[in-house]
């Protein structure tokens, strides 16, 4: 049974989680081997596909979106196919043998009700975890119940942060005790080394609401950035994960070594 590992983040716009996730999923697959799935949350639209449909021409991904991810687990569903080989055969694939991506695109006059929502929620948290050694959740910001649900039935959540005090200071003032009781980490990605609001004030400020929690920080690299921005991000993955830790990448492929060894001793 694989890891469920949600990516949140309070304020929208501000935590970079599609980004994160993605970067976490490719180093899992790349380094270590593991079978992974990056998913939207149905009824959500997060874009995920961008960050990898770089060797995919401009005339053919409608025609690739509407075959793969959730629209084609939507389908499959009403079939009542739904065993884990269906499942991988729903993914959009990626140049990284091992990492899935179920982006949620939809088209004009397609509709997702609330059984459908409800079904593919179930099958996320369920068949999906069967298929998959790591099912990575893009919840994106805010809260709902489906959200919710998510995060309840989560084996970790990854609370995305800015480098900014006074989102801290709204996340324990309006989320804190919502989120007692599970499993969480704290990241701020594009992190900025110099800056007043180091990790070490995050912590030592935040020491008791964090009670022990990790909080890591992804340093903003450029590379990774221009990957995001041209759909690459699994073919830098591909070309850099396995370089030289000293190189230009090398602090930000530790950052995300140290999340990942977080998520890989979730129990």
């Amino acid at each position: 049974m694989g890891k469920l590992i949600s990516f949140w983040s309070p304020e929208s716009g501000k935590g970079r989680v599609t980004s994160c996730a993605a970067a976490i999923g490719c180093y899992l697959s790349v380094i270590f081997g593991a079978d992974v799935s990056l998913t939207e949350v149905p009824g959500g639209r997060r874009k995920t596909e961008e960050l990898f449909d770089a060797h995919i021409t401009v005339n053919l991904r409608n025609n690739v979106y509407r075959k793969s991810g959730l629209n084609a687990l939507r389908l499959m569903f009403r079939q009542e196919r739904t065993d884990a080989e269906k499942i991988k055969e729903c993914a959009m694939k990626t140049v990284i043998d091992g990492f899935d991506v179920f982006p949620n695109v939809m088209h004009p006059g397609e509709v997702t009700d609330s059984g459908d929502m409800c079904a593919l929620s179930s099958i996320i948290t369920g068949d999906m975890k069967n298929a998959y050694d790591y099912v990575l959740i893009d919840l994106g910001a805010g809260t709902d119940s489906i959200t919710e649900g998510f995060m309840d039935k989560s084996d970790l959540v990854v609370v995305m942060l800015p480098q900014n005090m006074r989102s801290w200071k709204n996340y324990f003032h309006e989320f804190g005790d919502k989120m007692n009781g599970k499993n969480v980490m704290f990241v701020v990605n594009g992190f900025v080394k110099g800056a007043s609001n180091s990790l070490k004030r995050f912590d030592f400020i935040f020491r008791k609401r964090l009670s022990g929690k990790k909080v890591i920080g992804i340093p903003f690299n450029v590379c990774f950035m221009d990957a995001v921005a041209c759909g690459e991000v699994a073919d830098f993955f591909s070309c850099n994960a396995r370089k030289d830790r000293d190189d230009v990448n090398g602090e930000f492929f530790r950052s995300i070594m140290a999340i990942v060894r977080e998520i890989r001793c979730v129990a």
